[in-house]
């Protein structure tokens, strides 16, 4: 039987920027597709930049988007699970190889949140809904966990 997770970390306010951002990116686009055509056109075909450009931008929108959607962060009570459906990867962490968690100085609506494990190296979550209130919450979890190991040394 597979433990109830107390915890999913979420990145839907990374997803809700990106898609309130839509309209600059579509103007930036525009722009830089004038410039091509007005100012740059003897140096750059227009039309093939257009197109490589449109490229660009719907493949980096894209893997954004699959990120932030099919890549998950479970907290359970012993571990942390990090997921990413689209390769069928999994990682697996345990709250007694975790040293620490950093995340930034201050709260933002997303950022990243660093897991520093005992043999200092160091695994990275992008784009995490409240950083700090996120860091705050894992903390208590690892010291929930390390009271119950002294407890049962003891």
């Amino acid at each position: 039987m597979m433990d109830k997770a107390l915890a999913k970390l979420t990145r839907e306010n990374h997803f809700n920027n990106l898609i309130d951002n839509l309209p600059l990116f579509t103007i930036l686009y525009g722009a830089q597709c004038a410039m091509a055509y007005f100012i740059f056109y003897n140096i750059v075909d227009p039309g093939r930049f257009a197109v490589i450009l449109g490229i660009s931008i719907i493949s980096i929108m894209s893997a954004i988007y699959v990120y932030d959607k099919y890549n998950h962060v479970l907290v359970y009570k012993n571990k942390i699970q990090i997921f990413f459906e689209v390769f069928g990867t999994s990682k697996v962490i345990h709250f007694d190889d975790i040293l620490d968690f950093q995340a930034p100085s201050f709260e933002c609506e997303f950022g990243p949140v660093t897991i520093v494990l005992k043999n200092k190296s160091v695994i990275h979550l992008q784009f995490i809904d409240y950083p700090v209130q996120v860091k705050k919450v894992l903390q208590e979890y690892l010291h929930q966990h390390n009271d119950q190991e002294v407890d049962k040394a003891a």
